[in-house]
């Protein structure tokens, strides 16, 4: 994301704006054929992906707190890999905007990609935090109507952040080739532009903090739970044939909740690694005064399109991947639709 100043023509498309000829330095053809070919590889997999994680969630009963999370993650993650077959068509095609050459494609494209990488980090957040509360006090209720109205009110405030200001005339979306999306990069004012880069920055960082203390609060309890289970596993040795079936019982509702609990710790996990880049990037454009340096090749041509396009949807696309790896259910769920 760099402070550009776009325009639509007249016929109604999005203009781009960056020129290869008033930079010091040019993108590797090579290298954009090996992004374009992840960017296909996360549309290939994580759209079937997502769309069966999708339906195993809808179709599950009971619908607990996790299982809406889950389906609010599948939906956004299919929304990431659906459209980055946009940015692979791009890149094949030495930077052209192609789709986001028409006006609709652009402000389509913007919309989605100005919305997903932060609800994706927020709902990341909830599900870690919410696991770590069923595991440190098993007791307490987390009422799923007040987590349902805290996940509204903050898609109602992404909706307002981005629908407000192109409503407004403030800012509209359009397309440069340096980075290979469209973006809300035609900021009327330069206080707006830095509003825009501080508050995503703050939205990317905040839940960081949470997010890696329930990660550590939820192995620490798992690690504590398994010492518990082997001395109750000790002093039933000897026990009863009862006590022995109540400690069967017992077993396995323990390993569905250490198997819950070790899916949410890996999606979080590969959530950071992916998205560290992204918060990276946003903080080096604030560094640098809000630009990018035109003779640097890698922070000019690929740092965006790299941190905010590719990882983020290389993650969308292992979610599923994950899930199916770690969910006996959704494996039996993808299993029959395919028979």
């Amino acid at each position: 994301m760099k402070p550009a100043i776009g325009f639509l023509d007249d016929a109604g498309d999005s203009t781009d704006t960056s020129h290869h000829n008033d930079t010091l330095t040019t993108h590797d053809t090579t290298v954009d054929s090996f992004l374009g070919t992840i960017c296909v590889l996360c549309f290939l997999i994580g759209v079937p992906g997502n769309l069966a994680s999708l339906r195993h969630f809808i179709l599950m009963t009971p619908k607990d707190i996790p299982c809406v999370l889950y389906i609010l993650i599948s939906v956004n993650d299919l929304a990431t890999t659906l459209t980055v077959i946009a940015n692979a068509v791009s890149f094949y095609s030495d930077r052209a905007p192609m789709f986001f050459g028409l006006r609709w494609g652009c402000k389509l494209y913007g919309l989605v990609w100005t919305m997903v990488p932060f609800i994706s980090v927020f709902l990341v957040a909830m599900l870690s935090i919410i696991r770590s509360i069923v595991l440190v006090k098993p007791l307490i209720h987390v009422s799923r109507g007040i987590v349902l109205k805290i996940t509204a009110l903050y898609y109602l405030y992404i909706l307002c952040r981005i629908l407000i200001p192109v409503t407004l005339g403030q800012t509209d979306f359009i397309y440069e080739d340096e980075d290979v999306y469209c973006w809300d990069g035609d900021m009327k004012y330069e206080w707006y532009i830095t509003y825009d880069i501080v508050t995503g920055i703050v939205q990317l960082a905040t839940p960081v903090i949470p997010v890696f203390l329930s990660c550590g609060v939820s192995v620490w309890a798992l690690m504590r739970s398994h010492e518990f289970y082997n001395l109750s596993i000790r002093l039933s040795i000897n026990g009863s044939m009862r006590q022995k079936k109540w400690e069967k019982k017992r077993l396995r509702r323990r390993s569905k909740k250490v198997e819950a609990t070790i899916t949410i710790i890996l999606i979080t996990m590969v959530y950071v690694i992916f998205n560290i880049p992204n918060f990276i990037t946003w903080v080096l454009y604030l560094a640098d005064g809000l630009e990018v340096p035109e003779h640097d090749t890698v922070k000019y041509w690929y740092l965006w399109c790299v941190s905010y396009v590719v990882c983020v949807s290389i993650n969308s696309a292992i979610n599923p991947i994950i899930l199916l790896w770690r969910n006996r259910k959704f494996r039996e769920s993808v299993g029959k639709s395919l028979i």
